[in-house]
């Protein structure tokens, strides 16, 4: 596991040689933006959390790739604008 460090986007953004500096030592860094974290960075060789479970044995890796599905529904129509209600969509297609 890593140690982690917290700091802002403004902070990060003038100290960020240091800050890289640190995550390659091996220091996650969480970016936060008026107090919410935004950003997890870890170092680029940090374990995927697939293989740390692997690694504990709580999953095994997939024997094969997975076909891509295909679409459930095909897009027809008009399309939706954002904040619409489906309901009126819905409406208008009957």
């Amino acid at each position: 596991m890593y140690m982690s460090t917290t700091v802002g986007t403004k902070e990060f953004r003038d100290r960020l040689s240091s800050y890289l500096d640190l995550v390659e030592s091996g220091e996650e860094l969480i970016i936060t933006d008026h107090g919410r974290a935004r950003v997890r960075v870890l170092p680029a060789d940090a374990e995927t959390t697939l293989e740390r479970l692997v690694r504990e044995g709580r999953v095994t890796k997939p024997s094969r790739m997975r076909k891509r599905l295909a679409p459930l529904v095909k897009a027809t129509g008009p399309t939706m604008t954002p904040g619409e209600p489906v309901a009126s969509d819905l409406i208008e297609r009957r």
